[in-house]
């Protein structure tokens, strides 16, 4: 067998989730004296950073810079987007800059993988450093980037970088899902200080934005702007729910 019979066999093991028999057949391409190339390392890398494994697909990593290959955003990605799934935002931010240390330009894949890291744990103020590297580094956020953003100023209570988020998404082009306005919603629900006129206002930009709020964000206004308020606005802006009004019924 030559070099492309044994990636062809490393890479369907990477691709069937099974990392272990993937670097068992580079073993026995390097018994055979057959040297493993790029692309068989990285389905290796790639096998164990989608099975959450961080530690081995980071030890091949290394490996694979310290036999000089040339490594890929993508597989750099991969690892990173591991350590954001396994909350360990240091380890994403140390792989980021190695990227950079050897000239691999992180992309917004990259960056938005570091984000959720710092998201799972509520690190507003890391979030925020990232999006301005981005800016720095001319890397244009995309929606899953504000969206990320917004879920932990939600789980924070952080309202002020809430609705800043809200204005950069829309100055960028994308139009806030309903999940970014729950986001947003949630955080005036948790921040220390209830700014129920703060509530109502990005309720009413939800409805703007043609949007109907499903039960969950129902209660959640009921909760911040009290039944009797919820329901004279509902009155008033003739809303329906996002289930009923998708079937036709009444509120």
């Amino acid at each position: 067998p030559n070099v492309v019979s044994y990636c062809s066999v490393v890479n369907a093991c990477a691709r069937g989730g099974r990392p272990d028999d993937a670097e068992r057949w580079i073993a026995r391409m390097e018994e055979a004296n057959v040297a493993p190339n790029d692309f068989a390392m990285s389905s290796v890398i790639n096998a164990h950073a989608q099975a959450g494994r961080v530690d081995e697909a980071a030890a091949w990593l290394k490996r694979m810079v310290a036999a000089s290959f040339r490594v890929g955003v993508e597989t750099y990605n991969s690892l990173v987007h591991a350590c954001a799934r396994r909350r360990r935002p240091d380890e994403a931010e140390r792989w980021l800059r190695d990227m950079q240390a050897l000239r691999v330009s992180p992309d917004v894949f990259t960056y938005n993988s570091v984000i959720n890291a710092c998201s799972q744990v509520g690190d507003c103020e890391a979030i925020a450093s990232w999006l301005r590297e981005m800016r720095r580094a001319s890397v244009r956020p995309n929606d899953v980037t504000f969206t990320t953003a917004m879920q932990a100023y939600g789980k924070v209570g952080n309202t002020q970088d809430a609705v800043e988020c809200l204005d950069r998404m829309r100055d960028a082009g994308f139009r806030p899902s309903l999940r970014v306005y729950t986001s947003a919603l949630r955080a005036v629900q948790r921040s220390p200080r209830l700014d129920a006129a703060l509530a109502e206002r990005l309720f009413r930009r939800l409805l703007g934005d043609g949007l109907a709020p499903d039960w969950y964000l129902e209660r959640l206004m009921a909760d911040l702007l009290g039944d009797e308020h919820f329901e004279a606005l509902r009155a008033q802006l003739g809303f329906r729910t996002a289930a009923r009004a998708a079937a036709g019924g009444d509120a």
